[in-house]
């Protein structure tokens, strides 16, 4: 038996992840349960349910019968319980964006020397070569994954792009870290010269950059969001970290250049692909310079190309590795 443990985040990456990776181990007709804390009615009290689940899910697990667990979070690293589930086979997906936010001059010494306590009892499966590189400067086991995490096929279909597109897309979340403020910014820079549209999750976050006086659309779906990418000039990622990173990789797939803030595997795949701009010093004037630049250069009718390899990067092949893996590790102790 194979038990997942979640956070329970409905449209986070990890969420999104784990969810494929469930369908393709029970397509396999394997036992799998997943384990999350208990809905709550407000934010505020489902944010304080996560925190005591991240400390105490291991006395959840230990009276089940699963000989394999995957956490999806690494906070659920730093609970004092893991060493009750030595016996069984451990994993954790690594997506990077709990990494960064313990790496504050206050948390990064304890967090450090917490996650490197965990990596004695889990395996690391990482999302990209960038946290795979990660993990292994502290001391991780990571089993071999050939696929990283990238965006599904639908984004890697072959159309043709649009004579006129014009616009910038950003995807807008809430957080500090998201970066909106700074997006805000920039588009109030280049609304002279090309139309920016924002695409949020929810109605709440729409309605803040609507009062702006911005177009904002409110879609998580996949074949909306790869139609948007595809018609847009370039993608513009404001956040201040990302480890996954999907929004970036899926423009790529579809043929549209990124211009980012963002450090973390952004900033290390800008060294890898041409078509990823990373701005150093999160300097407005610079980005708007570069979204315009890359934009003109995009006025063409002729076919999108995709930016991505296809073999190295992909959603399906990704999760059917690591449900290969659990698989294979059931009964392996």
């Amino acid at each position: 038996m194979i038990s997942v443990v979640s956070l329970g985040s409905k449209f986070s990456g990890g969420g999104i992840v784990l969810r494929e990776i469930v369908a393709a181990i029970e397509a396999r007709s394997i036992q799998i349960e997943t384990i999350e804390p208990t809905r709550a009615v407000s934010i505020f009290l489902q944010r304080l349910l996560q925190v005591i689940w991240i400390f105490f899910w291991p006395l959840r697990i230990i009276n089940t019968p699963a000989q394999t667990v995957l956490v999806a979070h690494s906070l659920f690293l730093l609970s004092p319980f893991i060493f009750l589930l030595r016996k069984r086979n451990l994993f954790f997906l690594f997506q990077g964006e709990e990494y960064k936010a313990l790496q504050s001059p206050m948390m990064a010494h304890a967090a450090h020397w917490l996650l490197k306590g965990g990596f004695k009892y889990f395996q690391c499966i990482p999302t990209n070569r960038y946290l795979l590189d990660v993990a292994q400067r502290m001391g991780g086991q990571t089993p071999p994954i050939k696929i990283s995490l990238g965006p599904k096929r639908e984004f890697f279909f072959h159309q043709e792009a649009h004579i006129d597109r014009k616009y910038v897309i950003v995807f807008a979340r809430e957080g500090y870290n998201k970066g909106l403020v700074d997006a805000l910014e920039v588009a109030q820079r280049i609304r002279q010269e090309l139309t920016v549209k924002f695409v949020a999750p929810d109605e709440s976050i729409a309605a803040k950059i609507r009062a702006q006086g911005f177009n904002c659309l409110v879609s998580v779906d996949p074949t909306h969001v790869c139609r948007q990418l595809r018609e847009a000039t370039a993608l513009f990622l404001p956040s201040h970290y990302e480890g996954l990173s999907l929004p970036m990789l899926e423009a790529l797939a579809v043929g549209t250049p990124v211009v980012t803030y963002s450090k973390g595997f952004p900033q290390y795949y800008s060294n890898l692909n041409n078509h990823v701009r990373f701005i150093e010093g999160r300097d407005a004037a610079i980005a708007s310079a570069s979204l315009i630049e890359v934009s003109k250069s995009q006025f063409y009718s002729a076919a999108c190309n995709a930016f991505l390899d296809r073999t190295c990067f992909s959603f399906e092949g990704y999760c059917d590795e690591v449900a290969n893996l659990l698989i294979n590790s059931v009964g392996a102790r």
